[in-house]
């Protein structure tokens, strides 16, 4: 896909077989909802993959709702994400406390108060003893969505390319649908050959 959604849900429409083996089908299932997200289309992309499961499923729903700025739903599946690690003695990863800052942007914009306490309730310790500490503390208050400060910390957590990271993690799980989906790609028109100039009509002699 690299950037180019519309030509990888070309790609995809015009290589439909119904042969293929149940690991590519799933491949393509997300490279199709990805680019739909892409493209702006979020209730096609959330309907592509709405009969399927597993992680990069629920990863890449996350990622869809958060592009489709439906904020509530965004929230609650980023939360979702990590899951019950609040429970865990484990100190939270990189992505996870990226999941977890997410999902506290999504309720303020959302004005989801209720499940912003909830989130601050079960995270507070454990992204006290992180570097993302204090945007954490910041992001889970009260009423801060329109403020300067809000926006800034916003844009630093959400600067993550999510689409490299979703190719790379598409590569290395499918690395056979990969191969395949470059094969099946159309090649692309080669330039008509340029068509020879014509001597130019002469009048008709005059009787």
């Amino acid at each position: 896909m690299d950037g180019k959604p519309q030509a990888a849900l070309q790609t995809i429409q015009a290589t439909r077989l119904p042969e293929l083996p149940a690991t590519i089908k799933r491949a393509r299932i997300l490279l199709e909802a990805r680019a739909l997200s892409d493209l702006s289309r979020t209730d096609l992309a959330l309907d592509v993959i709405a009969g399927e499961s597993g992680p990069e499923i629920e990863r890449l729903r996350a990622d869809i709702l958060w592009t489709g700025r439906r904020w509530r739903d965004a929230g609650e599946e980023h939360e979702r994400l990590v899951g019950t690690r609040w429970q865990d003695s484990e100190a939270l990863g990189d992505r996870e406390r990226r999941d977890v800052l997410r999902a506290a942007i999504a309720y303020s914009l959302a004005d989801e108060a209720l499940a912003l306490d909830r989130l601050r309730t079960r995270y507070a310790a454990k992204m006290a003893d992180s570097r993302d500490a204090r945007a954490f503390a910041f992001l889970t208050q009260p009423k801060i969505a329109s403020a300067a400060a809000f926006r800034e910390i916003a844009r630093g957590v959400t600067s993550a390319d999510t689409l490299a990271e979703f190719l790379a993690e598409y590569r290395k799980r499918y690395p056979e649908a990969a191969v395949a989906e470059r094969r099946r790609a159309p090649a692309p028109a080669e330039p008509s050959a340029k068509p020879q100039a014509q001597a130019p009509m002469q009048a008709p002699a005059k009787g």
